[in-house]
């Protein structure tokens, strides 16, 4: 059974701006379609390739799509209070395991993504350089579109994804519930050890409902 993520993420984790500041931002639905026609773009080129060797899935995930996630903020978010208590050492290895696992989750089934298994919807009002939210049909080949979201902010030089959202569910409060739950009972250690060599347990089967796990 294929990821949320592997499926979701290729399409592929505040404040009004000021009038002038949004002027200078660049369109975050366009940012989307963008990053999504480059990925797609480098699997039409390979899928054979992919197919053979998962290393070449990863590569194209790793120069594609991880450079346009905010890993270092959402590493903040699901660690929330234990962010502040970790050791910067601690801080290094949690994103580095972080970044593997989201890096492992994405590459899974990149090889059978293609266009035709999403839809990008308009951006509802004006984009929030704090938080922006965009909104996609994910198709499957039995039962109703899922809706995903994906959770964006504007550094001030570009667009980050930090959270998806599938069915309502956010994946950064997710994770921040299964992290503290593990963290108070066997220490930041332990969620280190565990994500340096899982991938997201989630996904989607034709015609069933979607189910996050952490």
């Amino acid at each position: 059974m294929r990821t949320v993520f592997s499926k979701f993420s290729l399409v592929l984790f505040g404040l009004l701006a000021m009038p002038s500041f949004a002027a200078d931002m660049p369109d975050p639905e366009q940012f989307i379609l963008d990053r999504a026609d480059a990925i797609l773009e480098r699997i039409d080129s390979k899928r054979e390739a992919i197919r053979a060797d998962q290393a070449v899935a990863n590569r194209i995930v790793e120069e594609e799509l991880l450079p346009h996630i905010d890993v270092d903020y959402i590493s903040r978010l699901v660690l929330g209070k234990h962010w502040r208590s970790a050791s910067d050492a601690e801080r290094e290895q949690f994103v580095a395991a972080f970044k593997g696992f989201l890096l492992r989750s994405y590459a899974q089934g990149l090889a059978e993504f293609t266009r035709d298994k999403f839809k990008v919807l308009p951006l509802r009002g004006e984009a929030n350089p704090k938080r922006t939210i965009i909104q996609l049909e994910i198709y499957r080949e039995q039962g109703a579109p899922v809706p995903v979201a994906f959770t964006l902010r504007w550094t001030g030089e570009e667009w980050l994804v930090y959270d998806v959202i599938i069915e309502g569910i956010s994946y950064v409060r997710n994770y921040r519930t299964d992290f503290n739950t593990e963290i108070e009972q066997k220490g930041l250690g332990s969620v280190i050890e565990r994500l340096q060599g899982e991938t997201i347990d989630a996904g989607l089967s034709d015609g069933s409902d979607s189910k996050a796990e952490g």
